[in-house]
């Protein structure tokens, strides 16, 4: 595994021992990155990330060489933690990050830290695939509205996975309660053989009940 772009670009990063984690590709990664960089207004400098199940770290790694200004890393498992904390170490990133142990999938008080360094420019999630991890980090995401309007949350799925068109935020939309709702649109959908990345944007739309 490797860095594939901004400071840190070609740097070895270590990849998991026992296959407890599955790392995005490097191929996916820079794909991703590219992607990003074209559509996020916001500078990288200017930018706070979260990265959930953040695995090895190579995601929120990825941001911070390109610049961001700092980098949230929350995972469940301590082994995740720990590797990311040695890769960080090695690209000389340490300094920028915060790793948090958090599970979405349970209320904790560990979430109020993720949500106390937010809202966030870019969210960064790549859960395990056979759990629809990805969707429920979206709907928690949406629940705590801890993405910057007009900010970005990328999600990684198996292709194939169901994935909503729009997560509002805070929860159901209230016919007539406003004329814009705010929430989680859908605006992108890269496939990379058996690999889906979804791309969403904090947006306000009209409310068609009214």
């Amino acid at each position: 595994m490797r860095i594939t772009g901004g400071m840190a670009r070609g740097r070895r990063i270590f990849g998991p021992k026992g296959g407890f984690l599955r790392p995005t590709s490097d191929l996916v990664r820079e794909a991703v990155f590219q992607i990003l960089t074209v559509r996020m207004e916001e500078p990288w400098a200017s930018s706070r990330v979260l990265d959930l199940f953040s695995g090895t770290g190579a995601l929120g790694i990825e941001a911070l060489s390109r610049g961001a200004m700092e980098v949230i890393f929350a995972d469940r498992d301590k082994r995740a933690l720990e590797l990311a904390v040695r890769n960080l170490t090695v690209c000389g990133f340490l300094s920028h990050a915060r790793l948090i142990r958090m599970d979405v999938t349970r209320k904790n008080r560990m979430s109020g830290q993720v949500l106390r360094h937010g809202p966030y420019r870019l969210i960064l999630a790549d859960p395990p695939y056979s759990a629809g991890l990805g969707a429920r980090a979206l709907d928690w995401v949406a629940e705590h509205n801890c993405l910057c309007e007009g900010g970005w949350m990328v999600v990684e799925a198996q292709k194939g996975t169901e994935m909503p068109e729009f997560v509002p935020i805070g929860g159901e939309i209230s016919p007539g309660a406003s004329r814009q709702v705010a929430g989680l649109e859908k605006i992108d959908l890269r496939l990379y053989g058996q690999t889906g990345v979804w791309f969403y944007q904090y947006v306000r739309q009209k409310n068609s009940t009214e």
